[in-house]
């Protein structure tokens, strides 16, 4: 979407998707692919936006039950650059933490993915917190 302009890319994306030719997607997956890039960004879905209205309720719950994790996964490399090497994600005292593995400085990935917290407290009823963890995940000592 960012090559048609900058200015509503998620909608730009949406409409770049839902034309294209994926090989491995059916039309319908590649419908569904094609909305949830239209709300990776801004609005969430809403049942007067025209492609949100022609999919079912089971694929409405499936497009907003991802539509925060998305949103999460898009601010976890906010700058474009790979630094986060791992996540983990643990349920405590009935909230979501998500741990950033990285030997990089990840203030911009994880201030960005925080910044879909309150979407996905909105839809899965959890807050959520995300840090930074010094060393990857089930990582062996040599």
């Amino acid at each position: 979407g960012h090559i048609i302009s900058d200015t509503a890319h998620h909608k730009h994306s949406q409409y770049i998707v839902a034309h294209s030719d994926l090989p491995g997607f059916t039309d319908h997956e590649r419908n569904l692919v094609a909305m949830l890039c239209r709300y990776h960004r801004k609005a969430m879905p809403m049942p007067k936006h025209l492609g949100y209205q022609s999919l079912t309720a089971d694929e409405r719950r499936a497009v907003l039950l991802l539509t925060p994790i998305l949103r999460i996964a898009d601010g976890l490399d906010r700058g474009r650059e790979l630094r986060v090497e791992g996540i983990d994600c643990q349920i405590r005292n009935g909230g979501v933490v998500l741990s950033i593995y990285s030997d990089q400085d990840t203030a911009l990935e994880q201030w960005a993915a925080e910044q879909a917290g309150e979407v996905f407290r909105q839809v899965y009823d959890k807050p959520l917190l995300v840090v930074q963890a010094s060393k990857t995940p089930n990582a062996t000592l040599a």
